[in-house]
Formats: C-alpha cells, structure tokens, sequence
C-alpha cells in the first residue's frame, strides 16, 4: 500500500526475514552506526563485515584452509588468521563426488514450497548450519552422508572480511 501511493516510510526491525522481503533500501546498524546500506540483494552480496555475513547468513565464511581445500587455484590469496572468505550461497552447490571441494556433513534436506529440494551442511570443527544448497549431478546425498561443497562458476564473488 505504501509503495502503490508513493509514500516513504521507515521501518525498525530486529527480523532480517522482515527487512528483506519489506524494504527497497536497508540499512544495517551495528555498534550504532550503518555498517551497510543499499538493496536487499546488494546487502545480502557484499556484507561489510564478518558480523554482518553471519546476521545475514546469507553466504558461509571459510577460513584459509577450508576456501583451499574448496579451490586451490582460485583462493591463493593469503590471508590472516582473523580474515575469512565470504561467498554467497548462490556460487555454491552440494555434490556427492568425492575428492573434489570442502568436505562436509549433510545436516538437514528440506523441500521449498516450490518443491525444490534444499541440503543443509556442517563444516567438521564448525557448529553452525549452513545452506541452503543445491544439489550437483546425479548421485543423492541423505543426511549425515559425507558431501562435497564445490564452486557452481569461476565467477564467484568471494570477498575477504576481517572484522
């Protein structure tokens, strides 16, 4: 309604959910001051921070080894202990392929409203859940079944974040 009668507004949210589907511009307070701003989908690509990818959760920070055993060739950069990779869920995909990309655990396999079936991962060492990835090639994974995180192009937007 708002956006039918060309009326600006401005809307506090601690629900990303809800700040990402309502807004056509967003802003990301941390500390008090805007870390980011920009579209939703400008945000959600190029997090300013490692604390902003995490709130996000909308990509996975790998550390030095881990973007390594993802691409050697392509994260040769090197990089300090406290920066990490930031790449976004869309340049990756799940593959039951053995030897290639970053070894992980399926944790979880849900179906989209859109029928279309999204896997969920652990990194071995790493609590946290990650996803929701794609499936590559034929071979079916369930969970707890070993996967393969693995580049979906050589275009990928992988960014380093340090704080």
């Amino acid at each position: 309604w708002l956006k039918k009668n060309s009326i600006a507004s401005l809307f506090i949210t601690h629900d990303k959910e809800e700040a990402i589907h309502l807004s056509d511009k967003l802003c990301i307070l941390e500390d008090g001051i805007i870390s980011s701003s920009g579209t939703p989908a400008e945000i959600l690509a190029n997090p300013t921070s490692k604390s902003n990818a995490e709130f996000l959760d909308a990509g996975i920070l790998l550390n030095k080894l881990q973007s390594r055993q993802l691409d050697p060739d392509i994260f040769n950069e090197e990089i300090s202990i406290n920066e990490k990779f930031f790449i976004p869920y869309n340049d990756l995909s799940l593959s039951a392929d053995e030897g290639t990309g970053l070894h992980c655990i399926v944790s979880d396999i849900r179906t989209s409203v859109k029928l279309e079936t999204h896997y969920y991962i652990q990194i071995p060492g790493d609590e946290r859940e990650y996803g929701p990835f794609t499936l590559a090639g034929p071979k079916k994974l369930i969970v707890n079944d070993i996967g393969h995180l693995i580049l979906n192009t050589n275009k990928h937007n992988k960014k380093i974040l340090d704080k």
